[in-house]
């Protein structure tokens, strides 16, 4: 069991991540920004003793909704693939949202780090994932229209 606070553990991250400038709202919830390129949320919820971390990977695009939704699940399954994090859709923005939860109990210092670290690394590569599959059906598909009218000459037959 650790006695360690909430505002410690953020503190700890501070130091180990060489973080500059972090704002801790009511001892409770923190926001980091990853290279400029995503928001890493941590919350601490006081009535059920747990820190929850979350992330959005990214905008769901139309065109490859049904692939990407199918991957989630996928992951999903027993966490087979979300190293036991959560992903999730937000439908009114079409964000894909990965989340984890652990108890305070669980985490001194190092352990929270570790954990915020293998996090970190685990929304990297779903936002990756899901950026390919956004690629992958926004590029328009190279399939070789039959030419009306030419069926048998493909092979330079002719037929009279």
């Amino acid at each position: 069991m650790s006695d360690s606070t909430f505002p410690e553990l953020m503190n700890a991250l501070v130091e180990a991540a060489e973080i500059t400038d972090l704002t801790i709202e009511d001892d409770r919830y923190a926001c980091l920004s990853v290279d400029d390129n995503f928001a890493l949320h941590i919350r601490f919820e006081e009535g059920s003793n747990e820190v929850f971390v979350f992330s959005s990977l990214g905008e769901i695009t139309a065109e490859a909704e049904t692939e990407i939704c199918r991957l989630l699940l996928e992951a999903n399954y027993l966490w087979q693939h979300t190293g036991g994090a959560t992903l999730s859709v937000y439908w009114p923005e079409r964000e894909a949202v990965l989340a984890h939860s652990q108890s305070m109990d669980l985490l001194d210092p190092a352990r929270f780090c570790e954990w915020i670290n293998r996090f970190l690394d685990n929304a990297t590569t779903w936002r990756d994932q899901l950026a390919a599959a956004n690629e992958r059906k926004a590029a328009p598909a190279e399939e070789s229209l039959p030419h009306p009218g030419m069926e048998g000459f493909e092979t330079g037959a002719l037929r009279i």
